[in-house]
Formats: structure tokens, sequence, C-alpha cells
């Protein structure tokens, strides 16, 4: 069997992609998009954009709500007519999570659809990371791994407030909790994060809870510096394949040049919003 009848495979100009079904799941709840405009002016103000959400399981329409993001995402973040890259992502994100929550609500059933995302918007120059959830974004390059998106997970939390460390927390019975995804109320709060890319030859990879709760960074590394990106894609989800991953596990690797700093910022709360209740709910794997 070839990896394209074992793999969802999409490619692009500058990026490679690929999704694999969990074993137990009768859908693949993971979606991805590769969109790489032609288009000279949209090309300058909004470059590419690659994009993957999870749908969570347990919830009922996982899969659709994580097709329904990225169609949203992808078609939202090309019809923003600012030149602000960040302020665009942002709010293609925050026009997917009311439109996934108003297909959770025409249904009766508000908790019936959620899904994470991670997405990024490359220009020249310029790199734009929103999540909600824990897809995750890293940086590879010389021989080195940089995570860029915040996980909004159970785990993460406990890292970020010194109770668990890293290596604790990928082996905790409650890594697989999240505490924040698209559909669960009409707002949400992306994480935004931009990265100024000066030079050559590193990568961008998004990927699943599927791969990066299977993989650990260094393995990853390896696999993306040392690799075309499709045929990483392929090992990386062969891998998952043979370790058994129980669950969807999809990634995207993009070229994008090295040299990247980090500036960390959040998007801006919308007007009126503040989270009243924090929501923790469990993967089924």
């Amino acid at each position: 069997m070839t990896s394209s009848d074992r793999f969802n495979l999409v490619t692009g100009r500058f990026a490679a992609g690929g999704s694999r079904m969990g074993p137990k799941h009768r859908e693949n709840e993971d979606s991805l998009a590769i969109a790489e405009t032609n288009t000279g002016g949209q090309r300058r103000t909004h470059g590419s954009l690659y994009v993957i959400a999870d749908g969570v399981g347990g919830h009922t329409k996982g899969e659709v709500a994580s097709g329904l993001a990225v169609q949203v995402v992808q078609k939202a973040y090309f019809a923003t007519k600012g030149n602000n890259p960040s302020a665009n992502l942002s709010s293609a994100v925050g026009e997917a999570n009311r439109r996934v929550h108003e297909s959770a609500t025409l249904d009766g059933d508000e908790l019936s659809m959620a899904t994470t995302v991670v997405a990024a918007a490359v220009l020249d120059g310029l790199i734009v990371v929103a999540n909600v959830g824990d897809s995750r974004a890293y940086i590879v390059g010389d021989g080195a791994i940089r995570q860029v998106s915040h996980d909004h997970s159970w785990v993460q939390d406990q890292i970020d407030n010194g109770r668990l460390t890293p290596e604790e927390a990928r082996l905790s019975p409650r890594r697989n909790i999240i505490t924040r995804a698209l559909g669960l109320s009409r707002e949400v709060e992306a994480e935004v994060k931009t990265e100024t890319d000066t030079a050559r030859h590193t990568r961008l990879v998004l990927c699943s809870d599927g791969v990066h709760g299977v993989l650990d960074d260094s393995e990853l590394a390896d696999l993306v510096e040392g690799l075309e990106p499709q045929a990483a894609v392929e090992k990386i989800l062969g891998l998952v394949d043979e370790r058994d991953g129980r669950d969807d596990a999809t990634v995207v690797i993009v070229e994008i040049g090295t040299g990247v700093s980090i500036h960390e910022g959040r998007a801006q709360d919308r007007a009126g919003f503040f989270p009243a209740v924090l929501r923790l709910f469990r993967r089924q794997r």
C-alpha cells in the first residue's frame, strides 16, 4: 500500500501536508488547507495560508466542525481588505468560530460541534500564527525546533503555573483536556504571534495533537530538516501509524527561510467579551 493510499496527501508550491485517520475513528476529524495565491497584489498583502483543524473527539460532529473551520478561515482571510495580516487572520479565526457555533446552535446542541485550529499566514519577511486549542505551530531550523503557538490545555496551564514540567505533562493522564476551542461560544480569543523572516532554509510546521502527542519535538525536528516536505510528511504519518497512534494525525510543512525572531502578542479582545466560564473538556481516544 502506498503512502497516498494510507494518507490524504496535499501539496502546494512551498508546502506539503497530509492526514491519517486514527484506527478507532469512523471519520477523520482533522482537516487541513494549503492556500497559495498566485495573485500579485494579494500575495503581497495576504501571502499564503496554511490551516489545520482538529475536531474535538466525543462531540458528535467533530469532522464537520473541523472542515467548516478550515473552509471559513481560508475564505474569510483572503476576503479581508486591510493590510494588517495579524488582524486579518485573527478576524478570520473569529468568523470561523461564529460559523461553527451557529451551525451547532441550528442543530439544537451548542456542544455538538467544536474544533481546535492553528493557522499560519506566510508573507515576504513575515509569518503570522493564530491558534485556538492544542494544535501547534513550530519553527524548525539549524538543528533546533521552537514551538510558536501556545496550547490551550489543562497541562499547559499547569506548566505555566509551575506545577508540571513539560516532561510530566507529556505523561499526564489529563493531557487530552483542552480549555479553549472553536464553536463552544459565539466569541473566542485566538492567540496570535508574529515572526520576522530574514534568511533561508527554515521550515514552518503545523500539526494536530495526533502528531505531537506521538513524536517528541526532537524527532519532529530531525524529520522536518532531514527530508523534503512531502517525504517528511509521509515519514511523520508513517511513524504515527507504526506506533499505533490512536488519534487522527495531520501535519503541514512549509518552506519559509531562517533567522526568525519571535514577537508575542494576543489578538485584541472583542468589545464586551470576557470569558465567564473556563470550559474543560476531554478528547475521547
